[in-house]
Parts: structure tokens; C-alpha cells; sequence
């Protein structure tokens, strides 16, 4: 079962623009890969942002960070990630 450690999402420092979302995992055991949905509100309709799965650490037993750059957004406005 996966555990999730950590989940963020901060916008990009150099570029200003791109908001980034990050997790870390403390295992993923069982995973085959990731999707990232995102929102417009708490109870919006949740759209998947990533094209193709986000790929797993290669050693399922060890804690991993992730990011993914979603590109799709309006800046100024707020967003709700699954």
C-alpha cells in the first residue's frame, strides 16, 4: 500500500510561471505509476492533468520524491490536486 509522506505544489522561482507539484512517498509498493488530477474548487470536477502515468521509483521499499509541472494552469488562480 502506498504511503504518502508529503504532497506540495509551489511555483517555479526561476521561471514564475509553471507551478510545480510535489510528493514524496515513504514506499510504493504496488504502484504501477501515478495520475494528477486537478480542480477548480474543493468539490469541482477533477481533470487529469498528465498525459502519461508518472512512473514509480525503481525500488518500491524506499521512500520517493516526485514532481510534475503542470503547465495548464491560469496564473493567479487557485487549484485543488488529487
Amino acid at each position: 500500500m502506498l504511503a504518502l509522506a508529503y504532497f506540495t505544489g509551489l511555483i517555479d522561482r526561476v521561471q514564475h510561471t509553471n507551478l510545480v507539484i510535489r510528493w514524496t512517498t515513504e514506499n510504493e509498493i504496488d504502484v504501477l505509476g501515478y495520475n494528477l488530477y486537478r480542480a477548480d474548487s474543493p468539490d469541482g470536477e477533477l481533470v487529469q492533468v498528465n498525459d502519461v502515468l508518472i512512473k514509480p521509483s525503481l525500488d518500491p521499499l524506499v521512500s520517493s520524491e516526485h514532481a510534475f509541472v503542470d503547465e495548464g494552469r491560469v496564473r493567479g488562480r487557485t487549484y485543488y490536486y488529487v
